[in-house]
């Protein structure tokens, strides 16, 4: 059976703060973004800047947690039909991490007052904070599921 220990506690934490990183940086998204001649300009996309380095910061430990997770090192074995789905959801972790670090740059680039390569700076930020809430909903549906199965096999 697998147990919800600490090593599984502190990964549900750790999603609801990555819920709370979104809603955060979603909020910077909602101002209106300055047009890139205004003085206002700076402001927002140093600030738009700095909460895309502690997202992919907050991100990146949440990722490297997973991937050392005793909790997903054990499943895989046990499971073999969830073995595909946890190397998905790693691989899934480099292409989010990447697409973050084209963001911070983008918004690193409108913060210095020169339009970003990719005018749609606002466009792709949801989409990338899309793919990490979806992404972090298969997580814990696949620890639900694991966590289901045992309690069912159990019983």
């Amino acid at each position: 059976m697998v147990e919800v220990g600490p090593n599984i506690e502190e990964l549900l934490m750790e999603h609801r703060q990555l819920v709370q990183a979104i809603e955060q940086t979603k909020e910077i998204l909602r101002q209106p973004r300055p047009d890139v001649s205004s003085e206002l300009s700076h402001g927002w996309g140093v600030t738009m800047a700095r909460q895309l380095t502690q997202l992919h910061d907050h991100v990146s430990r949440h990722f490297h947690s997973e991937e050392h997770s005793d909790f997903l090192e054990d499943l895989s074995p046990k499971r073999p039909h969830v073995a595909r789905s946890i190397e998905t959801l790693q691989q899934d972790h480099v292409r989010i991490l990447g697409d973050l670090q084209a963001i911070q740059e983008s918004a690193r680039i409108y913060a210095s007052g020169i339009e970003p390569d990719e005018p749609q700076l606002r466009r792709r930020t949801l989409a990338v904070l899309e793919r990490i809430a979806h992404h972090e909903h298969a997580e814990t549906e696949l620890l639900q599921r694991a966590l289901y199965e045992d309690r069912g096999n159990a019983d």
